[in-house]
């Protein structure tokens, strides 16, 4: 059921009690659709968090994670459009404090990507979606 949704936005949340990092992946089965006030703007951060029109996503799920990710949304050198065109990932895994590169290699999102495909970036580091919280949106 869930295998026609694509990813279109990643919303952080916050900070859990066991001090993981708290998001929202937006999936949508209508990515041409998708688009959010201000998206074309450079950088993206001037816009603020500008999550996409609700009536263009259908699910959303929930991820807490001990990984810190850095968001297209909150980088200074681009739009949200340029991750639509996939010049940048939605998200990265920010290694910046770590000493080596990560064995399994870095986690990165992508505008578009398949639920299934993100499903399995996210099992490969031990990550699991809420599929309880909110499903179906629309």
């Amino acid at each position: 059921m869930k295998e026609g949704y694509k990813l279109v936005y990643i919303n952080k949340i916050g900070i859990n009690s066991d001090n993981n990092f708290m998001f929202e992946l937006l999936f949508s089965n209508d990515i041409e659709s998708v688009w959010g006030v201000d998206w074309e703007i450079t950088p993206a951060r001037n816009c603020g968090i500008n999550l996409p029109d609700e009536s263009t996503y259908d699910l959303i799920l929930k991820m807490d994670t001990s990984l810190k990710l850095d968001l297209a949304q909150e980088n200074s050198c681009f739009s949200m459009q340029d991750s639509i065109d996939g010049i940048i990932p939605l998200a990265w895994e920010n290694i910046d404090e770590y000493e080596t590169y990560p064995d399994d290699g870095r986690l990165i999102l992508r505008f578009g990507e398949t639920y299934n495909d993100i499903e399995k970036k996210l099992k490969n580091k031990n990550i699991k979606l809420n599929n309880d919280e909110k499903y179906n949106i629309k």
